[in-house]
């Protein structure tokens, strides 16, 4: 069946090329000429035209009345066909319009959906750069605390004597060591305790730089985390008013 209907058409159109082989020129109505004119195609309201230059479609209206004729021109039908494609563009019209609609509902939903999700999002960290911040005010003050005790410390324990303390209140040659123990008074003994004392002072340093470095470290954290908490709320000031526009 379509092998049947392909070759129908297929006759058709050399039929309808045919038609204009004789005409050299075509003058329609408005005065434009086609040059080696020949049909393409067919429908009710008129004639697919292809000429010298191009093609164009062509109404039975706009054509002489010996070629309506010939192609069998219907004003009915024409006005039949006319109207239903009309119709159909309409109705085309009313689809796309219609699609068009529901396709700025989705986008509007969306960005709504992902504005929500931004405000959400944003509180939750908001809060949590509010917490980390509590926690570092905290946190500094009991570091400075501890670099001042470590401070006092090692610089009490610098200026200690630890060795050279034998005397009659001493008879047991035992001398108080930093760490709370006792060296022996004897040559090697003090020279045991001052490198204990040494080891313990550079330790007490080495505490106290480190403690030092992480309060500086905080105190920047604590900055940005400011300065971050103040852009988050703005941008969060911004989403809230944007939604409810």
């Amino acid at each position: 069946m379509r092998i049947f209907e392909k070759s129908r058409i297929t006759v058709l159109f050399c039929v309808l090329m045919a038609s204009f082989a004789d005409a050299k020129k075509v003058k329609l109505p408005n005065g434009k000429v086609l040059i080696d004119p020949y049909v393409i195609s067919r429908r009710p309201d008129g004639l697919e035209i292809g000429h010298k230059i191009g093609i164009m479609f062509v109404k039975f209206k706009n054509l002489p009345v010996d070629i309506q004729k010939k192609y069998g021109y219907n004003p009915k039908k024409a006005a039949a066909y006319a109207k239903k494609q009309a119709t159909r563009k309409q109705n085309l019209a009313k689809e796309r319009k219609a699609a068009a609609a529901a396709e700025r509902k989705r986008i509007t939903q969306l960005n709504r959906n992902l504005l929500n999700a931004s405000i959400e999002s944003f509180g939750i960290k908001i809060e949590e750069a509010q917490n980390r911040v509590a926690f570092l005010k905290k946190e500094i003050p009991r570091l400075q605390k501890e670099s001042d005790t470590l401070l006092n410390s090692g610089t009490k324990l610098a200026g200690k004597n630890v060795s050279g303390n034998n005397n009659n209140n001493n008879r047991s040659g035992l001398y108080y060591g930093w760490d709370g123990g006792y060296v022996l008074g004897n040559t090697s003994g003090d020279r045991q305790a001052e490198s204990t004392k040494r080891r313990q002072v550079r330790q007490l340093g080495d505490d106290y730089s480190e403690t030092r470095r992480r309060i500086k470290k905080y105190q920047k954290e604590m900055l940005a985390k400011e300065n971050e908490i103040v852009r988050m709320k703005a941008r969060l000031k911004r989403d809230k008013s944007r939604r409810t526009k």
